[in-house]
């Protein structure tokens, strides 16, 4: 019995086989009872380990809810054998230092400049004279003085608009996430399915999945992603049950999109497998 994690763009399988274990000691055999035991500490610290992300910085969602809870069990967020759980890192304190500039690279003029330098002085040697520099001839044009331009102001930043929190403007706010999804993500997903039943489909021993066709998987992936995080962000206060309920529908419509290409990935890599190619 395991759930099925989400974290920058791939899946991993998480086992509870301690927790069914103790069901199975406790006299508990159904399908799910392990998800009684199992609590979200315990699936935060796998996701930890597993992805070295500190645990204080790891925020788990299922169906679009963000669980909060760690010693709440995991069926008391609805959570059962082979749920798809939504991992995102929080990590904002690490900073990343812009790379330092490499040295300098020594050339032969700095390096006979520092052997001169490095020798003793001696008062025999006359030092060479440089010579005048070549003079140049100017127009009259070019040396009279030119008028100064005084420096354009640059327009006032644009005024933001302000942010409508009002049910109807969170609903907007819902739905253009989810035109972006069909007008940006949807096409994506399209190609990766024609291409993907396309390899199933004439798959040989010596085929193997093509660079273009991981590369489609993991842009769809995502982009989809992208939006399910965003939406994961959308607060719907108390009595907005409108937009709660549209948010928790375009939750569901991108795990549908998550669902079919994660599965045809599965296939494509089963494909290969049976043909020996993998």
């Amino acid at each position: 019995m395991s759930v099925i994690v989400t974290w920058q763009g791939e899946t991993f399988d998480v086992p509870f086989n301690e927790a069914i274990q103790r069901a199975h000691r406790e006299g508990d055999r159904s399908p799910n009872g392990w998800a009684k035991r199992a609590t979200l500490g315990d699936l935060v610290n796998k996701c930890s380990q597993g992805s070295k992300v500190p645990k204080d910085y790891i925020r788990l969602s299922c169906g679009g809810a963000v669980m909060k809870d760690l010693n709440a069990t995991l069926s008391s967020y609805g959570i059962k054998n082979g749920a798809k759980i939504l991992m995102r890192d929080d990590n904002r304190s690490q900073s990343v230092s812009a790379p330092s500039p490499p040295p300098a690279k020594r050339t032969r003029t700095d390096n006979v400049n520092e052997r001169a330098s490095s020798r003793p002085y001696d008062h025999r040697q006359t030092p060479t004279p440089t010579p005048p520099p070549a003079a140049t001839r100017t127009s009259t044009a070019s040396a009279s003085p030119q008028p100064s331009r005084p420096n354009p102001v640059p327009p006032p930043p644009a005024a933001a608009e302000p942010v409508d929190e009002s049910e109807d403007g969170i609903i907007a706010g819902i739905d253009a996430h989810l035109a972006h999804v069909r007008e940006v993500a949807l096409p994506i997903v399209q190609q990766y399915v024609e291409q993907a039943t396309a390899y199933i489909k004439n798959a040989t021993s010596e085929s193997v999945p093509t660079k273009q066709l991981r590369d489609l998987h993991a842009k769809a992936g995502e982009v989809l992603l992208q939006r399910m995080i965003k939406l994961d962000g959308v607060t719907c206060a108390p009595g907005f049950d409108r937009a709660r309920t549209k948010r928790k529908e375009a939750v569901r419509f991108i795990q549908s999109q998550l669902d079919v290409i994660d599965d045809l990935k599965k296939k494509v890599r089963d494909a290969a497998a049976s043909k020996g190619s993998l």
